[in-house]
């Protein structure tokens, strides 16, 4: 059955699926806050994702989506709470050990080296690799798998377009060998049929044995390969449920003033 959590006031989440506790979830942030000069962007957030779901962390902008994954990957500080991953305590560590571990980010803007070709792109992205096989090896994977980047792995990155720039993003993110991949806006500046194809894309990582954390302002697209989302509003958790429950939800409709129910 369907189920939509309304989080008037902060209140703790089952485990993913509504098993009670005892085994730890396999990603878990349990009530973090984060500060920035004096303003509180994230406040008592508490969320769980179970391995191998794609959830998705929905909300408009200054929701706090991003403070989070800053906190996540060891870009922001948190001033109270616990980031966990496969028990381990991540809240304190420094980005390179945070990624060492398995966790990656796939950031916004397609941020790619432009004067660097393809294949120096992905190279790069395996210097945090924590001795999980050869870089070069995984490299050719990653061009086998993104056939466009194969086709242009000597070309500067900066010449291609903008959706083969997004393609190289998520490939160079890969490239640690990572088993949490976390992606901010992936539909940034995308038309919209790059964006559709690029969350196609996403939902096919799950197949590798890849779990999946999606921030995205697109809920359409979002919803349409998640398992669960959970909705910031003001640095807050507002509304968490699976996706059946929250395509119906129209308190997610109030959050997103002015979005239209055909998008959900």
């Amino acid at each position: 059955m369907a189920r939509l959590v309304l989080n008037r006031r902060r209140r703790a989440h089952s485990a993913p699926g509504g098993e009670p506790g005892g085994v730890a979830p396999f990603f878990e942030i349990s009530d973090l806050s984060v500060s920035y000069g004096g303003v509180q962007a994230v406040r008592n957030l508490s969320l769980q994702v179970g391995e191998g779901e794609i959830v998705a962390l929905l909300g408009p902008n200054g929701a706090g989506k991003t403070t989070t994954l800053k906190a996540i990957v060891g870009w922001a500080r948190a001033s109270r709470g616990e980031i966990r991953f496969e028990g381990r305590d991540l809240t304190r560590l420094k980005t390179e050990d945070i990624v060492r571990l398995g966790v990656t980010l796939v950031p916004q803007g397609r941020q790619v080296f432009s004067r660097l070709t393809v294949a120096e792109n992905l190279m790069l992205g395996g210097l945090a690799r924590n001795h999980r096989g050869s870089n070069g090896d995984m490299a050719s994977e990653m061009l086998d798998m993104f056939t466009v980047l194969g086709a242009r792995r000597r070309e500067l990155a900066g010449n291609l377009s903008g959706g083969e720039q997004q393609q190289l993003v998520i490939a160079r993110a890969l490239m640690s060998n990572p088993r949490l991949v976390i992606f901010d806006e992936p539909s940034l500046g995308l038309a919209p049929g790059l964006a559709a194809r690029t969350f196609e894309l996403i939902s096919r990582l799950r197949a590798r044995g890849l779990t999946i954390v999606i921030v995205e302002q697109n809920v359409g697209l979002a919803l349409a390969i998640s398992d669960r989302a959970y909705v910031l509003a003001g640095g807050e958790l507002a509304l968490s449920g699976d996706v059946a429950s929250l395509r119906e939800s129209p308190e997610l409709k109030q959050i997103f003033l002015g979005i239209e129910s055909a998008a959900l």
